[in-house]
């Protein structure tokens, strides 16, 4: 990705070596802002490959994301802003739940 300049406090790969299949990295930063310019690259920079980027999060996370994600890439598809914050949605600048966005949508 030609970065420099980014220690990392440890870094390993998982699963056995295989030819047909890429192995992911977990890597630790020692600092949070070298993990943050390594995030910020990779969009650029790997858009368009078949590598990518992810934080590694808690299962609990992971789950309750599975179940936002729909109406995330609904959101997205209509041209809006959408982001997850942890296990939080929000859609234009504003947390979306669907309790208040059906109220919104119901009284006005």
């Amino acid at each position: 990705m030609e970065i420099e300049g980014v220690t990392f406090h440890r870094l390993h790969r998982l699963g056995r070596p295989t030819p047909v299949k890429n192995r992911p990295v977990i890597a630790k930063f020692v600092l949070f802002k070298d993990r943050e310019t390594v995030r910020k690259s990779a969009r650029d920079k790997l858009t368009g490959t078949e590598f990518g980027i992810s934080e590694q999060l808690p299962t609990e996370i992971n789950d309750r994301r599975r179940e936002l994600y729909p109406t995330y890439k609904m959101a997205k598809r209509q041209g809006k802003r959408a982001n997850f914050v942890m296990d939080k949605r929000y859609i234009d600048g504003g947390r979306y739940d669907e309790r208040t966005y059906l109220r919104r949508t119901w009284y006005g």
